[in-house]
């Protein structure tokens, strides 16, 4: 692999978990609030994807200064 193709692919993957932890927060919004079991499980799973994305960040940032 290319440092190009590789730069293309950690910057979808940083995208695609962004989206993905959106998601989850959008599903959040149009539950109801006594739903709190779920209500957690979408929070925890928009925190799992902010923080990878946030692991990716920091790999992204790496390339990208050598």
């Amino acid at each position: 692999m290319e440092v190009t193709e590789i730069k293309a692919f950690v910057d979808q993957m940083h995208k695609n978990y962004l989206e993905m932890a959106n998601d989850q927060l959008n599903e959040l919004e149009t539950m109801p609030k006594d739903e709190f079991g779920l209500r957690d499980l979408h929070l925890k799973k928009a925190s799992e994807y902010v923080n990878k994305a946030a692991g990716i960040l920091k790999v992204k940032d790496f390339i990208n200064n050598n």
